[in-house]
């Protein structure tokens, strides 16, 4: 789902739009609540024993929260009263692939698949890396205090190096800083599978440029979030650089199509 924004960042959406939301979210199973006690009912009639609360207006992992059924109670005590006088939807907790879990166990460490709709048609995947969580995070978002492994897309493999983001210092790095995985040559289970959903997806949601949140289980991977309009500064470090991209010419081509759009036909 992409995230939804507005100028004040508050008062997101308005209430017949958050009233459609409901009804599409509803279809897909996602629900929206505003009882306190919404989240002992659902650790009392279902088998998750962990919930992810995210904000519908939060974006960068900000004002994510993971709530387990053996210590709910006071976890939710410093949250209760956002919870209450915002909107959050719930995610069951996603169980990632074990090896997954040996490079950093505490967050859901995803793909991001940066996906482009040429003029001709074809869905190009463009940059490709992973992210990680660190220092106990249970988010893996590089503005958060994550960080970013780039994937050799023809082996579907971690590259050597990982990066910080520069408001958390910038550094690189060869191995996780907690658990000292070595990520040169780690090969991501189900990559080939994940590009082929990134793909699917853009089939289904037709946007041209969209970067896509893949978390892989021991099943295979499973979406976690699209984003309709991402930033693609660190996918473009993944590939090496977009002006060695074939596409190069075509999406700034695109890109200056569509700020002449927004900046003036759109008014």
């Amino acid at each position: 789902m992409s995230r939804v924004e507005s100028n004040n960042n508050e008062d997101i959406i308005s209430k017949w739009d958050f009233f459609i939301l409901i009804i599409i979210l509803s279809a897909i199973g996602i629900y929206i609540y505003k009882d306190y006690l919404f989240f002992e009912k659902v650790f009392d009639t279902s088998a998750h024993e962990k919930l992810f609360i995210k904000s519908l207006n939060g974006y960068g992992g900000k004002d994510v929260h993971l709530l387990s059924k053996s210590n709910l109670k006071k976890q939710l005590e410093p949250i209760a009263k956002r919870l209450l006088s915002h909107y959050f939807i719930h995610q069951t907790a996603i169980d990632q692939h074990p090896a997954i879990n040996e490079i950093y166990p505490n967050s859901v460490n995803t793909l991001r698949l940066e996906t482009y709709i040429a003029n001709d048609g074809e869905i190009h995947i463009l940059g490709t890396f992973m992210r990680f969580g660190s220092g106990g995070k249970v988010v893996d978002n590089v503005s958060s205090g994550g960080f970013f492994v780039p994937i050799d897309q023809q082996k579907g493999t971690l590259k050597e190096k990982a990066t910080q983001g520069m408001i958390h210092g910038g550094k690189a790095f060869d191995q996780h800083p907690d658990t000292h995985f070595v990520f040169k040559d780690f090969e991501v289970p189900f990559f080939k599978e994940a590009c082929d959903l990134a793909r699917k997806l853009t089939q289904y949601i037709p946007n041209r440029l969209s970067g896509w949140d893949i978390a892989i289980t021991l099943d295979g991977p499973v979406v976690v979030e699209g984003n309709n309009t991402p930033g693609i500064t660190v996918g473009e470090v993944a590939y090496g650089g977009y002006v060695k991209h074939p596409l190069y010419k075509e999406l700034i081509a695109n890109t200056k199509y569509w700020l002449l759009y927004n900046l003036y036909w759109k008014k």
